[in-house]
């Protein structure tokens, strides 16, 4: 993949998680709800959404697009 075409693909992955300009510049547009359980053996509650949300989901994906590929 060259230069120009990651950056493509970042900044439409970039896209889907925020509004880059105009009134509502910077309006998540995914959920940022956490689903969780109680857990009685932890005594805690935990996250049943491996990132903790799907802004977590887009925004791991995000980053790991910036990784050099090996």
């Amino acid at each position: 993949m060259t230069t120009d075409e990651r950056m493509d693909a970042i900044r439409s992955a970039i896209e889907e998680i925020v509004i880059p300009d105009g009134e509502d510049a910077g309006v998540i547009l995914l959920s940022s709800e956490s689903p969780t359980r109680y857990d009685p053996d932890l005594k805690r509650h935990v996250y049943l959404h491996e990132n903790f949300s799907p802004l977590g989901d887009a925004l791991v994906s995000l980053w790991k697009m910036t990784q050099e590929e090996e």
